[in-house]
């Protein structure tokens, strides 16, 4: 005859997995939000849009308790001393309870239908998944091959794990007798995540040298090759707004270097001399 109910030893193993320092979480968001106007966001896409991502959470959280134990059945909550929640825990396999019971649970639950919280016990290997309304998924006890599997499970689903520690013992959550804020470190374990950019080197401003006196006008560079002008002359006697050298530019040539207008052919200045001589 199957126990219909959670052992002492049962419920005091998922207390102190639920005071464990280190937990992780899948959501939607691969980041903490901390902005108030997120709040109204948040709302708004739990009750247009978390229905159509049910599918996602409810196919990892299944696979991951399948993956982890062999044979699971439902133990309903019970209500009064030793009060505990609905728990799926590990079974022999002769009073396992129907896949699509254990599916039905996990939607009616993350959906607010059905209990505010459920808990997935898996004794053998010191897991404990706690379901919440508004697809809260957390896992407790997860060891590294786990938490890796976890991960590529999110991954492939358009979710993000994330991992929280809190700087505090398993002792002292079990001993506080009031809620207690402590310092956490979180951390998104996932591949969709991209690498945190590296700070850019700051730019520096070129120095100015210092001048030993007043500013000097600026010589203007001319380009470099065989000067056309004939030496000794100047080159202001160059016509034209543009020098020889640009190009595409039109001047008009010094005097001296236009060519002679046409006329009668004079005889060389020697042979003159000779014919007076004579």
């Amino acid at each position: 005859m199957r126990k219909n109910r959670l052992t002492e030893e049962q419920m005091n193993a998922i207390d102190r997995l639920l005071c464990e320092p280190t937990s992780h979480a899948i959501g939607y968001v691969p980041h903490r939000v901390m902005a108030e106007s997120f709040l109204d966001l948040d709302a708004y896409l739990e009750e247009h849009y978390l229905p159509r991502f049910l599918d996602r959470y409810a196919l990892v959280v299944l696979v991951l308790l399948y993956t982890w134990a062999d044979h699971v059945r439902i133990v309903p909550g019970k209500r009064g001393r030793n009060e505990y929640l609905p728990t799926v825990i590990e079974d022999d396999g002769t009073h396992s309870s129907d896949v699509k019971d254990i599916d039905n649970l996990v939607r009616s639950t993350l959906l607010n239908e059905g209990p505010h919280t459920t808990n997935l016990y898996i004794e053998s290997r010191g897991i404990l998944i706690t379901l919440r309304g508004g697809c809260d998924v957390l896992f407790f006890g997860l060891g590294p091959e786990e938490e890796r599997l976890a991960q590529s499970l999110a991954d492939a689903n358009g979710l993000f794990l994330k991992r929280a520690t809190e700087e505090r013992t398993v002792e002292d959550c079990l001993n506080a007798t009031s809620p207690t804020t402590y310092p956490r470190l979180g951390r998104t374990v996932s591949n969709h995540v991209l690498p945190t950019p590296s700070p850019l080197p700051a730019k520096t401003s070129p120095t100015p040298t210092p001048s030993a006196g007043p500013s000097s006008p600026r010589k203007i560079s001319r380009p470099r090759g065989p000067s056309t002008i004939p030496r000794g002359r100047s080159r202001r006697r160059w016509r034209g707004s543009r020098t020889p050298h640009s190009r595409g530019s039109e001047w008009t040539p010094a005097p001296w270097l236009r060519p002679a207008p046409p006329g009668p052919a004079r005889a060389p200045r020697c042979q003159t001399a000779r014919r007076s001589v004579a």
